[in-house]
């Protein structure tokens, strides 16, 4: 969990905003929903970052689109180029929000396009704020940005790396950023690089390093260039780092010219890096094309979700929940956790994963579940809980989305939990302001 102990103000059961309260349709016990926000387009639209808090219970996340700076793509115009947020709660258990920044999209150079954000937030411990925009796919590149906090309550928004004005730099940034000791930060692109095109289409993506310099100016190195099926290609998500400062991620392939799997990529004393491949994905009852983040445990294992693969009840799969353990010769070894089957339990699970204190694990499905009136054919979604005992991974539906006007749809991130077990997240459409076809999204508190 982000900053320690979260949340210790928070009250459970404490009413949202908006005062709505929804029944759960759940499989794993009696559970309660509470909108803590749901966003017009102004202040944002769809959000496919999970959240962050600060230590005060503040919560902080990212729209993709929505805001008031228009953003064109690709002759599509859309509401905005995003936001970053911030939800402050309060005593008596309301939730206030503010934009803390509006992206924007230069006039006359896509290249220097900074629309789009898309991953969750991290904070330094200074308690400054860390991102990636996409750069919204057509003409943009994506960056890395900063957000700084100032004595008057404001938010001062640097950019420390804007992607594709070097040859083999990588663009789009899909994933959340991480820490090393030293203070720098680690991220990937999910295209770029010297990969091949052959293999890749529009080359495979790289795994970069930010370095910060006494000046505050911040410089780039890729360190790992994928090549395609042999090494992985597309990473969607970041990266997490061991103890030794080895970086361990997944990279999502795709069908025919790369496979999906789970790298490693180990320092060396001159610089550079070397990877290695723990796991690659078949696509079948081990699961395929993983795109969310990975985990550790206590004892070094790590644990991740793919989106497809497992259960044939789904076209192509529907998804498998999956554990990687170290063995002493070196290798490492899978084991599918749980397997989806669509309705009611949940369809592609594209999210991080979140342990409890317990060491049960958290997350959710973009689709299955309910097949409500805005989402019909896959289902709405799910949060879903995996309980450890004896050796076994039980699964529970803790929550069914169930539409556009009810309490959103269509989840990506995974969620965060408070000292009193609250679940909090978000629904990349949906809410009150939301309709079917992408407008809208919440974040909501899901407590027994």
């Amino acid at each position: 969990m982000p900053d320690g102990d979260l949340f210790g103000t928070t009250q459970q059961g404490s009413l949202a905003n908006f005062g709505t309260v929804f029944d759960l349709v759940s499989l794993g016990g009696s559970y309660q929903e509470q909108l803590i926000y749901t966003f017009p387009a102004t202040d944002g639209d769809f959000i496919y970052g999970g959240l962050v808090a600060d230590k005060a219970g503040n919560f902080y996340g990212t729209t993709r689109q929505g805001g008031l700076n228009q953003c064109p793509d690709g002759g599509f115009a859309y509401s905005g180029c995003g936001t970053v947020f911030k939800l402050a709660s309060s005593p008596n258990g309301t939730w206030q929000e503010t934009i803390i920044h509006q992206f924007t999209q230069p006039t006359g150079n896509r290249a220097l396009d900074v629309g789009c954000p898309e991953a969750t937030l991290i904070f330094d411990t200074a308690g400054n704020l860390y991102g990636t925009t996409s750069g919204c796919l057509t003409g943009g590149t994506g960056e890395v940005f900063e957000l700084s906090p100032t004595s008057k309550g404001e938010w001062t928004f640097k950019v420390l790396y804007r992607f594709g004005l070097h040859p083999n730099d990588g663009y789009h940034p899909f994933g959340k950023l991480a820490f090393d000791a030293a203070g720098n930060l680690y991220g990937t692109t999910s295209l770029g690089g010297s990969g091949s095109v052959q293999k890749c289409n529009s080359s495979c993506g790289t795994v970069f390093e930010l370095m910060p310099s006494g000046s505050g100016q911040w410089s780039e190195k890729v360190i790992y260039n994928f090549q395609g099926k042999e090494d992985g290609c597309y990473p969607l998500d970041g990266v997490v780092l061991d103890s030794a400062g080895n970086l361990y991620g997944a990279a999502s392939g795709n069908s025919g010219t790369c496979t999906g799997l789970v790298f490693e990529l180990s320092p060396s004393s001159d610089g550079s890096w070397t990877e290695s491949v723990l796991y690659r994905f078949t696509g079948g009852a081990d699961g395929g094309v993983p795109q969310g983040g990975l985990i550790f445990d206590s004892l070094g294992n790590l644990y991740g979700s793919a989106a497809t693969g497992g259960s044939s009840l789904c076209a192509g799969g529907c998804g498998v929940v999956y554990e990687l353990s170290p063995t002493s010769s070196g290798s490492w070894t899978e084991q599918v956790l749980y397997e989806f089957t669509g309705l009611p339990d949940g369809e592609q699970p594209s999210s991080d994963l979140t342990f409890d204190a317990a060491g049960n694990l958290y997350g959710t499905t973009t689709y299955g579940g309910l097949q409500g009136s805005s989402c019909v054919i896959l289902g709405c979604g799910t949060v879903f809980k995996l309980n450890y005992a004896s050796g076994t991974w039980t699964e529970s539906a803790l929550h069914l989305f169930g539409g556009a006007t009810s309490d959103g749809f269509q989840p990506y991130a995974g969620v965060v939990l408070d000292s009193a077990g609250n679940i909090y997240g978000t629904a990349s459409v949906g809410g009150v302001n939301g309709n079917f076809g992408g407008d809208g999204g919440i974040v909501y508190l899901i407590s027994q």
